[in-house]
Formats: C-alpha cells, structure tokens, sequence
C-alpha cells in the first residue's frame, strides 16, 4: 500500500477514535498527525515494523488500543539509525545524548510537564536514567511522542490509558510486569488526580495485555509467516542487506548469526501475555504452544542457513574477506527473468520433498512469497 493510501487509512483510524471518545477535533489536526505517523512509519528500513503492522496491533474494537497501536513503534531508533526529525521536536527537551548513548534529562526545578511526568511515572524511568535498547527506549519515547501530539485534544486520563498500552509492548518480560505497571498505574492515578479506581486499572490492563499480545502475534501463526516475519525483521537491524546484489557473503553470514542467537535466547514463556483472564486460559495455553513450536522449528531452520553460509563463507575467503554474495550464489533476477544461481548447478535429488498435505505447502509457499531474496 502506497504512502497516500497509508495516510488515509490512518487518518480514517484517528477520525474514529476521536468520535468513538466525543472528542472535538479539526480534520486538518489529524491529518497533520497522520502524516507525521505514516511518514515515519514509512522509513527506508521499516520492512516490518511499517504501517501495515501498526494498523493490524491495534485491532477494529477498541480506540484506545488503535490510537497506542498507531504510535507505539514510531520510534525505533536501531531501525532507522536515528530519530526522525519530524519526532526530534516532542522528544528533544526530555532526552540527550552522550557518546551515542541517550539519557533522561534532569529534572527542571522551576518547571514541569504534566504529559511527560506522566509517561516517566507509567514507564516507571526517572531523571538521569541512560535509556537502552532492549529495555524500553523505544516504547519510552514513542509514549512520549503519543503523549506530546495528544495533549492539546485530550485530558490525561485517556492518554495515561494510551501510554499504558505502549508500555506493555516492551517484549520478552516475566508475568510480573502487570504487578509492576498495576502499581505504577495506580501512583500516576494518584499523583495526577485521574480517579482511577482499582476496576478502571483492571480494565486497562486488560487492554494493554490485548495489544501486547497482537503486537507479537506472529510467533504463533503458521511456520511459513512466522519465518516470513523473521526474514523482514533481518534488513531492518542490518542495513547492509537492504541491496541483495550488493551486501557480502559476511554480512549475510552476520545478520543470520545475530537472528540465531536471538531465537536462541527466547524464552516461549516470555512471548505472550495474560492478565485477569485476558486471553483465556485455554487461548493463553494455545498461543504458548504455538510459540514454542515456532521458536524451536525457527531455530533448527536458521541453524541450518547458519550453517550452509558458513560453508559459503569459507569458499569465499579463497576470493578475498569482502565478496558479494551475488558472486557465490548469483543475482537475483528481476522480474520475469531467469539467471543463473549456484543451486541450478548442485545434483538433483533423487528423493525430494513434497508436502503432501495442504498445510504444510501453504507453509513453504507463504515463506517464498514473504522471504524474495537470497534469504
């Protein structure tokens, strides 16, 4: 989907929520804050986390849910080496960098953010905190983003509910992170006056865990889309892949074995989320299996092309330390055309493979259309 449909479609979300919630609004706002969300959703390296991700975490039910869906990945600076400078505006008086490395400011004495304290106190991040990657920078400045663009329409009470739903989507934490933001609700209730009784906090959290668990839906799909989102994830963190034709057999060889060592790491139990029954135990159950199932297939599959690109790898070095993977195993033709690859030239099989059922060909034909490349 092109850029202006994109914009459309997210402006039509934002017009929703706004009248499911009877906030007054101008058209030209939000359609300053679509652009603002597509544009950057829409960066050079955003194979996965695009557009069409953020548009299917929120689901179609709840506004709450579809405007934190809309912002929660607006920032991913390892994805887009950087944070856009159309964000820089909301999060620049908050954060600094020091050494490639970015902190939370000090705490002003003679002036504070309402919308801001907010988000520290819901993320639970306080003054001089160095913010890292894989614990919640993203997700922290994407709240602040959401919290900044939503103050001048909405009161704080909604958007506390809005930034709860983005601070769950840090992945791969115990079963306790809802004890933790439960009391951490029930604080930034208390100190901004937002009269949350212990139900509206229950009620939240049910929320939050329904995003958090569409967010990384795909680790219980079927093994073909699961591989297939793998594969998308890959050239967002490894930049160099993004021209197949170009990038080196040892840039390959890197961006499969940073893939292995993550799937290595995961732990199934980590992946989904329940709270207060939400999802049942039966679909809890389910999704844990599905996980599992994935991430162990996931690891033998990418164990394997770690180790044929290995082989590879070591014929290559015969040649020099950075050849083209084009030169090894061929370029990858355009469409409608037909040039030669290195597996044209290995023996046929005398016994191949061939599912015989309708699922497992789906699978193998769902993973072809979404991997397209040497991948």
């Amino acid at each position: 989907m092109g850029f202006d449909k994109n914009k459309q479609r997210c402006f039509d979300k934002l017009c929703w929520c706004f009248d499911y919630l009877t906030i007054p609004y101008q058209e030209s706002q939000l359609e300053t804050i679509a652009e603002l969300i597509v544009e950057t959703m829409s960066g050079p390296w955003r194979y996965f986390h695009n557009p069409d991700h953020i548009f299917h975490v929120g689901g179609e039910e709840d506004p709450i849910q579809v405007l934190a869906a809309l912002f929660h990945d607006i920032v991913y600076v390892q994805v887009d080496q950087s944070i856009n400078i159309n964000l820089s505006y909301y999060v620049a008086p908050f954060i600094h960098e020091v050494k490639d490395k970015l902190f939370i400011r000090g705490d002003h004495p003679t002036h504070t953010d309402p919308a801001y304290e907010l988000v520290k106190t819901i993320f639970g991040f306080r003054a001089h905190q160095e913010l890292s990657p894989y614990a919640g920078q993203n997700e922290f400045l994407s709240a602040i983003v959401a919290a900044k663009v939503l103050e001048p329409m909405m009161d704080l009470g909604l958007i506390a509910q809005i930034v709860t739903c983005i601070e769950i989507t840090i992945p791969f934490r115990d079963r306790h992170i809802f004890e933790q933001l439960q009391t951490r609700l029930t604080d930034a209730g208390e100190q901004f006056h937002l009269n949350f009784t212990p139900d509206t906090i229950t009620a939240i959290l049910k929320k939050a865990v329904m995003i958090a668990n569409r967010d990384v839906d795909g680790f219980a799909d079927i093994p073909g889309i699961f591989l297939g989102n793998t594969w998308s994830l890959m050239p967002e963190t490894n930049h160099r892949l993004d021209n197949a034709n170009i990038y080196t057999v040892r840039d390959y060889r890197i961006a499969m074995e940073k893939m292995t060592g993550f799937l290595r790491f995961l732990k199934p139990a980590s992946v989904f989320h329940q709270f207060e029954g939400v999802p049942s135990d039966e679909r809890y159950a389910y999704l844990e299996q599905r996980a599992h199932y994935n991430l162990t297939l996931g690891r033998t599959y990418m164990g394997i092309k770690l180790l044929t690109i290995a082989v590879i790898e070591a014929i290559a070095l015969r040649l020099g330390a950075e050849v083209p993977i084009a030169t090894m195993m061929g370029q990858m033709p355009r469409p409608g055309e037909k040039l030669p690859r290195l597996d044209d030239f290995l023996p046929p099989l005398k016994e191949p493979y061939i599912p015989q059922n309708h699922r497992r060909r789906r699978n193998i034909e769902s993973f072809r259309v979404r991997s397209g490349s040497h991948f």
